[in-house]
């Protein structure tokens, strides 16, 4: 809704909003189950805009993108962040070099991030209409992803894609997850989307949940991404906020000055933590003071309970003194009995960690 994409947007270090709807009901945690024990079949949605290759687009992307862009190659995709000049995130987005061209995948809704794409010297063509992203997530979703798309993807390596045909069809499929499990996001022309999402029914045989709720995709997308604290601009990533306070700099390309001038302030970082003493459905409002020894150190982002960690868990910023591990018993302002303690993250492992391709 644009609600949500305005709390988004606004999801920083002074604003801390965030939507979530506590507690999670059956449809949401019959998802998830399936998230972390089988596989799910969604559309993901992207804005993608098309430059053409040349050193002209990776000079002009140099100037906005964070990562280390002369390390891509044909085939290969690189996860990076789009910063404004004074080092704020405006949003986490994908490249994907072809060997033509290049693509640039941002989030939907966020307007200022394709403010930013079209201002570059460099034209660039959307092409969002033309594709569509079906993605199959969870342990075994390589097992359905071998059926459909072929034996040999299950040597494709992480942020990597191939161009392939199913059905007839030209496809790029890359290996990519933001939950932690093994993961497949294929795009496909727009208009033969349906003859893609017939030949992956037919092929996996009953052996995964097809989601085509986004809004509950959405609920899951947070909850999956906190456990795994997964890079996720408007989730685990708050908008507006620095690499260097969500410990991002691998984002960052040193070598370019001019990014590595936008590494950004360190006067907050972000850390896990884990809530205790409350209601387990109960989210800690975004903006709630936590408190030691009477002195405010920080301010929760979000809270929200997980069925894998069986607690409260989330994120806040906390003064860079506070800014780890291992504090325990923090007080929270306006919940009398309520604590929470700093953790390290990923909260838990996920269960592709225990499942070997076969």
């Amino acid at each position: 809704s644009d609600s949500q994409v305005d709390i988004r947007q606004r999801l920083g270090m002074e604003e801390h909003e965030f939507d979530t709807l506590g507690v999670m009901d059956g449809d949401s945690l019959e998802l998830y189950k399936a998230l972390r024990s089988s596989t799910i079949l969604f559309e993901k949605q992207y804005t993608i805009l098309q430059y053409p290759d040349g050193d002209d687009t990776l000079a002009a992307l140099g100037t906005v993108l964070s990562g280390k862009l002369h390390t891509l190659e044909p085939n290969r995709v690189l996860h990076t962040a789009l910063l404004e000049e004074d080092g704020r995130i405006v949003d986490l987005v994908y490249v994907f070099q072809f060997e033509t061209h290049y693509w640039v995948c941002s989030t939907p809704g966020n307007a200022r991030a394709v403010e930013l794409l079209r201002d570059l010297p460099v034209e660039a063509d959307d092409v969002t209409a033309d594709h569509r992203c079906a993605v199959l997530e969870g342990p075994y979703s390589w097992a359905v992803a071998k059926d459909v798309f072929g034996f040999e993807v299950l040597g494709l390596s992480y942020h990597r894609f191939v161009e392939l045909e199913v059905a007839g069809v030209a496809t790029s499929l890359v290996r990519l997850s933001t939950s932690g499990e093994y993961g497949y996001r294929a795009f496909v022309p727009a208009a033969k989307w349906d003859s893609v999402i017939e030949e992956i029914r037919s092929n996996a045989e009953g052996r995964l949940l097809e989601v085509e709720d986004q809004d509950r995709l959405r609920e899951i997308t947070l909850l999956t991404g906190t456990e795994m604290r997964a890079p996720i601009a408007g989730a685990t990533v708050a908008i507006g906020s620095t690499l260097a306070q969500n410990e991002l700099l691998w984002m960052i390309d040193f070598s370019n000055e001019a990014m590595a001038a936008r590494r950004g302030d360190v006067g907050k970082k972000i850390v896990g933590v884990v809530v205790s003493g409350g209601s387990p459905n109960e989210s800690l409002p975004g903006g709630t003071d936590v408190v030691l020894e009477g002195t405010t150190i920080g301010r929760i982002l979000y809270t929200l309970y997980s069925p894998g960690v069986e607690a409260q868990i989330g994120y806040a910023a906390m003064d860079l003194a506070y800014g780890y591990a291992g504090l325990e018993s923090l007080e929270v302002a306006g919940f009398p009995g309520v604590v929470v303690s700093t953790v390290s993250t990923p909260f838990m492992l996920p269960s592709s960690s225990r499942v070997q391709i076969q």
